[in-house]
């Protein structure tokens, strides 16, 4: 028990020593960035995908009840505006397929920043070679994500639907169900959504080839922090004053500091799914078309230290040519 606790706070360590390192709190920041823009056309391509099968207006009223549980009454109203305003007029040919390129493209582009920043946390750079297909590849893959999402949103809220149904017998025939119950399988119900959702996040979108096993690990742990954080996040938008501070905008105040939030728990999770594969799993590595590179400091001959990224096939000999490079190409002072 002692190992085992001892080899815990060993990856937390490596967790937080890599996270201030990587720059997480700013990667966090330009993805909810990113976020505020595509949560809009994100939400509406899910409704209408997850609309097809159990009605839009039903998906549609179930996510914002969930919505707003997290981040209150008043931004669940603000983002529910928001996805209404991404919606399309019919009425324009033209304008709709524009509009159609231009709501796909915003839906997106959220995972291709989320998989730019894991292959930054990961040591993970596309090789020199790799041509527009790639950047096509990315996009179909950050649509099916979405896709996903609202395939994983439909069956949490089928299973919500289902226990109302079940709890509601078992009322009938024992009046004294607890309460306990009721909340303790929606805790059990959200950790597994969640655990799913960031196992198909860092085993999809990083150009890796990691296993399931290694990635669940750390999808779980990620789910775990993020819901021991969702309480704490919540008491503090419910009692801080953010919209009477920033007065008609609170609400969006409001909203960004929970993507903030959940833009960090994200990537210290991609962080500690590192440490924990290059400890106990089979590592990381690189798909065919990227390659695993390390930035490193090197000095130059004029006194200055430059970073430079290394691949892993480097030898050191062959780094110090790029430096010696570098030097022959910057003019003397």
């Amino acid at each position: 028990m002692k190992k085992l606790a001892m080899r815990v706070w060993h990856l937390l360590r490596q967790t937080a020593a890599g996270s201030l390192r990587d720059k997480v709190p700013q990667l966090s920041a330009s993805l909810a960035y990113y976020t505020l823009f595509s949560l809009g056309p994100m939400l509406l391509v899910v409704v209408s995908v997850c609309g097809y099968f159990g009605g839009s207006q039903r998906v549609e009223s179930g996510l914002f009840v969930q919505i707003q549980k997290v981040i209150g009454p008043a931004a669940a109203i603000q983002l529910r505006k928001i996805m209404q305003y991404a919606m399309l007029d019919g009425h324009h040919p033209l304008g709709a397929s524009i509009g159609l390129v231009t709501l796909l493209l915003a839906a997106t582009s959220v995972f291709t920043e989320i998989q730019d920043s894991l292959n930054s946390l990961w040591h993970l750079k596309l090789r020199s070679d790799v041509g527009w297909w790639q950047v096509v590849r990315t996009r179909l893959l950050s649509f099916a994500l979405v896709i996903t999402l609202g395939i994983l949103l439909l069956a949490s809220l089928g299973l919500n639907l289902l226990l109302a149904s079940l709890l509601a017998r078992l009322r009938t025939y024992s009046p004294n169900v607890s309460a306990v119950l009721v909340y303790a399988t929606d805790l059990v119900l959200s950790l597994l959504f969640t655990t799913g959702l960031y196992t198909i996040l860092y085993k999809v979108l990083p150009d890796a080839r990691t296993r399931w096993r290694d990635v669940a690990v750390g999808a779980l742990f990620t789910a775990v922090l993020f819901m021991l954080g969702r309480f704490s996040i919540t008491y503090y938008l419910g009692h801080s004053n953010l919209n009477k501070a920033y007065g008609t905008a609170g609400t969006l105040v409001v909203l960004l500091v929970w993507v903030y939030y959940s833009a960090l728990i994200l990537y210290v999770g991609a962080e500690f799914t590192k440490y924990y594969t290059m400890t106990y799993g089979h590592d990381i590595q690189a798909d065919t078309y990227a390659q695993v590179v390390q930035t490193v400091q090197v000095a130059s001959k004029h006194g200055k230290v430059r970073l430079i990224e290394q691949n892993r096939a480097h030898t050191k000999r062959e780094l110090q040519r790029a430096n010696d490079a570098l030097d022959a190409a910057e003019p003397q002072e």
